[in-house]
């Protein structure tokens, strides 16, 4: 699947950043690092871009990924135990498949509690001493 945005924090705000994310067709949103309100004075043309208007609304998305990272890392661990790049890619995307799995478990199970709020259950036994 093509990536459509990389969202970034300052510390990756330049233009050659800018430029290589529009090689491969997206764009790349990262707050400016210079205070300045002026236009004129931010350099690069991508940077003067994002100065004009800037996507805050899109940008915010990037908080909700950072606490999914961060409640990834508090449950399953922050290191990586495998030596091998490939070993490593695949013990990080089982880390997400079991966050993935617990979310869903777990909505389904307050869902289930929810539906049965409302239901009286009535248990009829003649055999009760």
């Amino acid at each position: 699947m093509p990536v459509d945005v990389f969202l970034a924090d300052k510390g990756f705000d330049s233009e050659k950043n800018h430029e290589r994310a529009e090689k491969c067709g997206a764009r790349f949103i990262a707050p400016l690092r210079a205070n300045t309100t002026k236009v004129m004075r931010t350099m690069g043309v991508h940077r003067k871009k994002l100065r004009r208007e800037f996507p805050q609304k899109e940008y915010n998305q990037r908080s909700i990924i950072e606490s999914i990272f961060s409640s990834i890392k508090r449950r399953f661990g922050s290191l990586v135990y495998a030596k091998k790049f490939k070993s490593q890619k695949n013990e990080i995307l089982f880390r997400v498949l079991a966050y993935n799995l617990d979310k869903l478990v777990n909505a389904k199970s307050i869902y289930f509690l929810q539906s049965l709020e409302g239901i009286k259950i009535y248990i009829h036994s003649t055999n009760l001493e």
